[in-house]
C-alpha cells in the first residue's frame, strides 16, 4: 500500500451537513409517529451513519495533521457531545416510568437504561428480538440502538486512523477493505437473519465508513467541482426523499438497499456547498434550524411516543401524535439551548467530563437496581388491583425456560435435533409434538405427572406447525417435522398430543390447505401408530392483543379489578378461528381420532377465563395473544387429563 499523502483543505462548518441532519431526523420522526406518511423514514439512521463518519474523521485528521490527537482529548469531545443530552433523556424515562408502567414493564425500561448508559443497546435488542418480542412501541429506549453502534465504531475508528496515519498506510486501501467486508456482512445478514443485519454492529460499521471515505476524498481533492455539483447534489437529495418513499419495512435492510440512502448521503457531502441546492435548500434556514436540534430531536421523541403509544393501548388519535410531534419539538429546542449549547461554550476541561461520566454511569446504576430488582414500586392500581401483571411468569426468559427452549423446544433455525433428555422411557409414553403453542403445554403435563403415572416426551418446534407443506418463519419445518414422526413411529407411544397455533401470520397457509394438509399428517399417522391414542387439541383461545394489556386497559379505565372471564372482540378473525376449531373437530371425528377444544374448556359463549384467583402473583393464563401461561397450562391440563390419557 503506498503512504498517504498530507491533505491541505481544512475542516470548516458547512450549513448543508446540518440540513442533511434535518432530513434525517425528520425522516425518523415522521415514521415513527405517523406510519404511512414515510414508509421508509427509517433510514434516517443510515443518512447519521454516514454523516457521522465523513465528520469525525475529518475531525481525527485534523487533530492528527496539527500534532494534537490524543485518545483523551477525543472521548473527551464526545463526552462533551453526546452525554448532556443523553443525560437528560435517561433520568426523565426513570421518572417517568413508575407513574406510566407496571412492574415488568419498568424492569425492561431499567435494562434498557443500563444499556443505553453503557452504549449496548443493540446488543440488548437483539436478544430480545424472535418470535415473541415485545412491540417495539412498548420499549421507550429502543432508539438508542443506532448511538450504540456509533460508540461501537468510535472505540476503534480514531485509534484506527492515527495507526495509519504514523504507519504511513493508505487509509482509502484499508477502509475500502474494511467497508465492503463489512457490506458483504449486511447483505448476508438481512437475508438470513433480520435481527443481526439490523443489531450487529459489525454490518453496521460500512456505513460511518462510507462517510469517512467521503471525508478523506473531499479533505484531499476538495468537493465536487461546483458544475458537477449544480447536478449532483438535487441528484442526491432525490436519492435520500426517494428513499423515503419507496423503501420500506418489508425490504430486506440494510444489505443492498441502505446504498440508497449512504451513496446518496455520501454524494450530498462530496458537492460543493455553493451549489444551488446544497446553499439554498440543504443550507436554509428552516432545515439548519432543525439539524441543529436533529440530536435531542431524536433522542426525545421516541420516549414521548412511546409513552403515549403505552398509555393510550396504542390507539393514539391524531391530535395525540400531533402532541407528541410539537412535545418533542419543544424538549429538543430547550434541550439545545439550555444544556447543549453553553457546555460547548464552556472551556473544556477534566471536571465537566468527568461529571458528565459520572452522571450516565449513574444512571446506569440506577437502571441495573431498577432491572434486577423487578421495578421500582409501580403505580398503585398495578399492585393492588393486578398483582398477577407483576409476576416472574409474565416474564418472557421465565417462559422460555419452562418450555425448555432450545432443547426439547426448538427456538432457532439451526435447531434441527432434539437431545436425548427430551424423551422419557417411562411407559405409558404420551408424546407432546407441534410448535410453541404445543410447548406451552409442557408445564401442564408436567404437573400432572405428580398425580398420573406416564412417560413425557416433548418435541416441539418454535413457528412450525404439525402438518406438511408448514410455510413458517423458522424454517426447516417439513425436515424437522418428518425426523419427528420417524422417531414417534419408532417410539410407538401409547399417546401423541398433536396441537399448534393451526392459523398464524407466521403461517401464511390459507384454512383450506391447514385442513387438507392437517387431514393428510393424521391420515399418515393412524397408519404409522395403529395403537396409539391420537390426541388433537384445537385452538387456543385467542384475544387479538396481549392478555396483560387488555387486563391493564381495563384497570386503567375502571379503576378496578377486572373479571376472571373476559369478552373478546368479536369480528371476522375469530370467526375464522372458530370455524377453523369447528373444522378440526369434524375431521378428527371423522377418523375417530380424539379432539379437544380449549374454547370449550377455558370461555363461556364469547368470554374466556384469564386467571384462576386474583392474590397470586403468577396467576395470568396468557403472557401474550395465545400462548398459556405455565398457571394457564396447568388449569388447561388439569380440566383435561383424563382426556389426555389412555
Amino acid at each position: 500500500m503506498q503512504p498517504e499523502e498530507k491533505p491541505s483543505i481544512s475542516l470548516e462548518y458547512r450549513r448543508d451537513v446540518d440540513g442533511l441532519r434535518a432530513l434525517a431526523v425528520i425522516g425518523v420522526v415522521l415514521f415513527h409517529i405517523f406510519p404511512g406518511t414515510l414508509p421508509g423514514g427509517f433510514i434516517g439512521v443510515d443518512v447519521f451513519f454516514v454523516i457521522s463518519g465523513f465528520l469525525i474523521s475529518r475531525l481525527v485528521w485534523d487533530d492528527i495533521d496539527r500534532g494534537k490527537f490524543s485518545v483523551g482529548s477525543f472521548y473527551s469531545r464526545r463526552v462533551r457531545r453526546i452525554f448532556p443530552a443523553l443525560a437528560v433523556t435517561l433520568a426523565a424515562v426513570l421518572v417517568a416510568g413508575p407513574f406510566l408502567l407496571f412492574r415488568e414493564e419498568l424492569a425492561e425500561l431499567c435494562k434498557h437504561v443500563f444499556a443505553g448508559a453503557f452504549f449496548s443497546s443493540n446488543f440488548v435488542l437483539w436478544s430480545e428480538s424472535g418470535y415473541f418480542d415485545t412491540a417495539s412501541e412498548r420499549k421507550p429506549l429502543l432508539h438508542l440502538w443506532s448511538l450504540s453502534i456509533e460508540e461501537q465504531f468510535y472505540l476503534v475508528w480514531p485509534l484506527l486512523l492515527f495507526a495509519l496515519s504514523r504507519a504511513r498506510l493508505s487509509f482509502l486501501s484499508v477502509a475500502s477493505l474494511f467497508g465492503l467486508l463489512s457490506l458483504l456482512l449486511s447483505v448476508s445478514l438481512s437475508t438470513t437473519d433480520a435481527a443481526a443485519a439490523f443489531y450487529n454492529p459489525l454490518g453496521r460499521f460500512w456505513e460511518l465508513t462510507l462517510g469517512a471515505v467521503a471525508g478523506w476524498l473531499v479533505r484531499r481533492h476538495g468537493s465536487l467541482p461546483i458544475r458537477v455539483s449544480v447536478a449532483a447534489a438535487p441528484l442526491a437529495i432525490v436519492g435520500i426523499l426517494a428513499g423515503f418513499w419507496l423503501l420500506s419495512e418489508s425490504c430486506p435492510f440494510p444489505g443492498w438497499w441502505a446504498l440508497v440512502p449512504t451513496c446518496s448521503t455520501a454524494l450530498a457531502l462530496s458537492c460543493n456547498s455553493a451549489a444551488p441546492a446544497s446553499r439554498r435548500i440543504l443550507g436554509s434556514e428552516a432545515l439548519v434550524s432543525i439539524g441543529k436540534i436533529s440530536y435531542p430531536l431524536y433522542l426525545w421523541h421516541w420516549p414521548i411516543w412511546s409513552f403515549v403509544f403505552i398509555r393510550l393501548h396504542g390507539n393514539v388519535p391524531l391530535v395525540a401524535r400531533v402532541g407528541v410531534l410539537a412535545a418533542s419539538f419543544l424538549l429538543a429546542t430547550a434541550t439545545f439551548w439550555l444544556l447543549e449549547r453553553p457546555l460547548r461554550r464552556r472551556q473544556a476541561h477534566g471536571r465537566l467530563v468527568a461529571a458528565l461520566v459520572a452522571t450516565v454511569v449513574a444512571l446506569g446504576g440506577v437502571g441495573l437496581l431498577g432491572w434486577k430488582w423487578q421495578g421500582f414500586p409501580a403505580r398503585e392500581a398495578a399492585l393492588v388491583d393486578a398483582p398477577y401483571l407483576n409476576g416472574a411468569a409474565l416474564s418472557l426468559e421465565r417462559w422460555l425456560q419452562s418450555v425448555r427452549a432450545h432443547s426439547c423446544h426448538q427456538q432457532e433455525p439451526g435447531e434441527v435435533e432434539f437431545p436425548a433428555e427430551c424423551h422419557e422411557e417411562r411407559r405409558p409414553a404420551l408424546v407432546l409434538w407441534g410448535d410453541s403453542h404445543a410447548a406451552a403445554l409442557y408445564p401442564g403435563l408436567r404437573e400432572l405427572q405428580k398425580t398420573r403415572e406416564f412417560g413425557l416426551t416433548q418435541w416441539t418446534r418454535a413457528a412450525c406447525p404439525p402438518f406438511p407443506e408448514a410455510n413458517s418463519s423458522i424454517g426447516n419445518c417439513d425436515q424437522v417435522n418428518r425426523q419427528t414422526i420417524g422417531k414417534i413411529a419408532k417410539l410407538q407411544p401409547e399417546v401423541l398430543v398433536v396441537h399448534a397455533a393451526w392459523i398464524h401470520q407466521n403461517y401464511p397457509n390459507t384454512s383450506d390447505s391447514i385442513l387438507a394438509n392437517t387431514a393428510k399428517q393424521l391420515d399418515e399417522l393412524q397408519q404409522l401408530l395403529p395403537r396409539t391414542k391420537l390426541v388433537v387439541i384445537g385452538l387456543m383461545p385467542y384475544w387479538g392483543r396481549p392478555l396483560p394489556e387488555i387486563i391493564k386497559e381495563h384497570i386503567d379505565t375502571n379503576h378496578s379489578r377486572p373479571p376472571l372471564y373476559m369478552p373478546r372482540t368479536e369480528d371476522d378473525a375469530l370467526r375464522q378461528r372458530q370455524a377453523l376449531d369447528d373444522e378440526l373437530r369434524r375431521i378428527c371425528a371423522k377418523r375417530g381420532i380424539a379432539f379437544i377444544s380449549p374454547e370449550s374448556v377455558m370461555c363461556d359463549k364469547n368470554s374466556c377465563i384469564t386467571r384462576l384467583e386474583d392474590e397470586s402473583p403468577d396467576g395470568l393464563f396468557g403472557f401474550d395473544q395465545g400462548h398459556l401461561t405455565s398457571a394457564g397450562a396447568r388449569f388447561f391440563v388439569g380440566q383435561v387429563a383424563d382426556q389426555l390419557l389412555p
